[in-house]
């Protein structure tokens, strides 16, 4: 597919503004020209700052929280080659947001004669630098920044988080999240909510507060402590009277 610009324009958010979840038919590159916040990109947190690139494929959803009024750049294509990528890097140089401003000069200015090579090749420019940008700073497709997100979730929560809660957060159905979550993180997602909870549980023994193993198996939600106990040797080796005594 060629390389085409299906539409280009310029946002303008004041500070605290908030930008629901939504996608586009089209991958959005966007470019932050100035300001400050958040956005949350196929289920990953990202921080905003001037320079801040985001590359969104067509249909993945997003959202926007302004910290600042926050301006920002735009345009959504076809045939960039991007479209297996997702998230938001940092263009030190600011290359990209140079060559997007004048991209929109001219998109301005469309009606102009030349304009559409110039805008072309102004996209041109933009998408081999958004490929460069993330080659250096690590390629992300939109399904590993999702996994990673989950994975991140249900240690954030010490594993308080069911399977259907984290399949919903991506807009996925279950049984797909728990395909690609296994593919690409290695273990099952009620795997590593265990995993999660039982290093919650560790931490636990190890503080001051002196629980029993009653306490810590319900306060890490287990259903039991005949079932916690089985499940943390299982884990680690040792039973849970064993481990604290060490």
């Amino acid at each position: 597919m060629n390389l085409k610009l299906e539409r280009a324009w310029i946002s303008g958010l004041a500070q605290d503004f908030y930008v629901n979840n939504h996608c586009h038919e089209f991958l959005e590159i966007i470019c932050f020209v100035s300001g400050c916040g958040t956005t949350n990109v196929a289920g990953t947190h990202y921080e905003i700052s001037r320079n801040s690139i985001a590359v969104i494929p067509a249909k993945v959803i997003h959202d926007q929280k302004n910290a600042s009024e926050v301006k920002s750049i735009c345009l959504l294509a076809t045939g960039s080659g991007l479209e297996d990528y997702c998230g938001l890097w940092s263009d030190d140089s600011g290359v990209i947001r140079k060559l997007s401003e004048n991209l929109m000069l001219e998109y301005a200015r469309r009606e102009r004669t030349g304009a559409a090579y110039i805008i072309d090749g102004l996209l041109a420019q933009v998408v081999g630098h958004c490929h460069r940008l993330i080659e250096a700073g690590g390629r992300r497709t939109v399904h590993e920044s999702a996994m990673a997100s989950a994975l991140a979730m249900i240690q954030e929560n010490n594993g308080n988080v069911s399977v259907q809660e984290l399949a919903a957060s991506l807009f996925m159905s279950q049984d797909n999240f728990r395909r690609q979550f296994r593919e690409l993180n290695g273990m099952s997602p009620m795997q590593a909510i265990i995993k999660a909870r039982i290093d919650h549980a560790m931490d636990l023994m190890n503080s001051d507060e002196k629980l029993s193993i009653s306490a810590i198996a319900y306060q890490c939600g287990f259903d039991s402590p005949f079932y916690f106990s089985r499940l943390f040797r299982k884990v680690t080796g040792k039973s849970p009277s064993d481990f604290i005594k060490e």
